[in-house]
C-alpha cells in the first residue's frame, strides 16, 4: 500500500521467478503484516488513471497531493459515531481495491467500504467555457454500513467531514459541497447545516435510525476528473456500483497468471502488487509510463523505471515494455543524452538510488 509498492513489485516478481526456477520446496507463510508501517495509503484509482485517489490507514479519502501547502490539500471522510474506534482495515481482494475499513462504537459496527465507480456514464454536452476542467468524469464512493448490535432502536446523527485549504462552498440549497470551484462533494442523506473549524468543515447529516440488529446505510460520493457526473443518487444505486466495480476488476485483462506461487497468501501479495502497477501507471504522449507510485514518486525514473519495464516483461507484457522504452527515449536529445524530465526536474541519467526519493 506504500508509494514504493511497484518497485517492491518488480523486484518481488524477480525473485519469485528464480526460486521458481531453482526447484525451491513450497513452504506455507503466514502473511500477517506485522512489520507493516504504522500508517498507509492504499491507491483505488483506476488503471492507467490520471486522476490517483488514494485512501488511508483511517479510512479518508485524500487528494491534491502536495498542494495547498501540505501533503494532501483535501482530506474527506464520515463521522458516524463521535466514539468509535478503528478496528482494522483490509481489500475486498487482491484484485479488486475496495478499501474495507472497520470501526466499532457504543453498540455500532461501522464498515465504510471506499473505491472509484466503474461504468460512469460521461456527459454529452461541453464543459462550460469557464472551467479549465478537461476530461472523462472520474467518481469516488464512501459506501457505509452501520449495523446496530443492541437490543434497541437507534438514532444516530453521522457527519460528512471535508478537510481543505482549497476554496470551500456548502450549498444548502442544491445539497452539495464544492472543494476548489468545481469539485462537488454529495450524500444520500440530507445535508443540514455545517460547523467550521479553520480548514476542517463537519457537514451535518440527517438523523439515520436503525433497528436492533439490523444495518442501515448512506454513501458520500466525490466527484471530480475533468467533468461533473452525481452518479449514483441512492442507496439502491450505490449498492449496483459495488457490485460492478467487483465485476470490472475481477475481469480486468491484467497478466495476474504469468506468475503462480502454490502459498495463497504470497500468491495475494504478486496479485495485488500487479494491480499496483498498473494503477501508478499513466498514459503520456500516447505511451505506458510506468511510475513508481501515486505521491512523491508520481514520475519518470530511469533506474526505478527499468525495474517496472523488467516486470512487465517477466509478466510477458512485452508490448508495453517496449512501448515503456520508446517513452523514456522521448526524454533523450539527438545524440542520445538525457535531458531535464519535466516531471521531476533533474537529469535521468543522474537519478538512481535514494536521491530518487526527493519530493516533487
Amino acid at each position: 500500500m506504500s508509494n514504493r509498492i511497484p518497485v517492491v513489485s518488480a523486484l518481488a516478481l524477480f525473485l519469485l521467478r528464480n526460486v521458481t526456477a531453482l526447484g525451491m520446496e513450497a513452504r506455507p507463510c503466514a502473511v500477517d503484516f506485522c512489520y507493516s508501517p504504522p500508517e498507509w495509503q492504499t491507491a483505488i484509482c483506476l488503471p492507467d488513471d490520471p486522476q490517483k485517489s488514494l485512501v488511508d490507514k483511517s479510512g479518508e479519502l485524500l487528494y491534491h497531493y502536495n498542494e495547498g501547502g501540505r501533503e494532501f490539500a483535501t482530506h474527506l471522510g464520515v463521522e458516524v459515531a463521535s466514539n468509535a474506534v478503528w478496528r482494522a482495515q483490509e481489500l475486498d481482494s487482491p484484485r479488486v481495491p475496495i478499501v474495507r475499513t472497520h470501526l466499532a462504537g457504543d453498540g455500532l459496527e461501522i464498515l465504510e467500504e471506499t473505491f472509484a465507480v466503474t461504468g460512469l456514464a460521461q456527459p454529452t454536452a461541453p464543459a462550460p467555457p469557464e472551467t479549465t476542467n478537461t476530461g472523462p468524469a472520474r467518481n469516488d464512493l464512501m459506501l457505509v454500513h452501520v449495523t446496530n448490535t443492541g437490543s434497541d432502536q437507534r438514532t444516530i446523527r453521522p457527519a460528512l467531514v471535508v478537510d481543505t485549504t482549497f476554496p470551500f462552498t456548502f450549498d444548502r440549497y442544491k445539497q452539495r459541497v464544492q472543494v476548489n470551484h468545481f469539485e462537488t462533494i454529495t450524500a444520500s442523506l440530507r445535508l443540514t447545516g455545517v460547523e467550521e473549524k479553520a480548514s476542517r468543515r463537519a457537514i451535518q447529516l440527517e438523523e439515520l435510525t436503525v433497528p436492533a440488529g439490523q444495518t442501515a446505510r448512506f454513501f458520500v460520493l466525490y466527484s471530480g476528473g475533468g467533468s461533473i457526473v452525481i452518479d449514483p443518487v441512492s442507496v439502491e444505486q450505490a449498492l449496483a456500483c459495488r457490485e460492478h466495480a467487483v465485476a470490472y476488476w475481477q475481469a480486468l485483462p491484467l497478466p495476474y497468471n504469468r506468475v503462480q506461487v502454490p502459498d495463497p497468501g504470497i500468491q495475494a501479495l504478486v496479485d495485488s502488487s500487479i494491480r499496483n502497477i498498473w494503477q501508478a501507471r499513466e498514459i503520456k504522449k500516447g505511451l505506458p509510463a510506468f511510475q513508481v507510485g501515486p505521491t512523491c514518486y508520481r514520475g519518470l525514473w530511469i533506474v526505478d523505471g527499468a525495474f517496472l519495464l523488467e516486470a512487465a516483461a517477466m509478466l510477458g507484457e512485452s508490448k508495453d515494455a517496449r512501448n515503456g522504452v520508446a517513452y523514456e527515449l522521448t526524454y533523450s536529445n539527438q545524440t542520445g543524452a538525457s535531458r531535464s524530465c519535466p516531471v521531476i526536474g533533474r537529469k535521468m541519467a543522474l537519478c538512481c538510488g535514494p536521491a530518487c526519493g526527493t519530493r516533487n
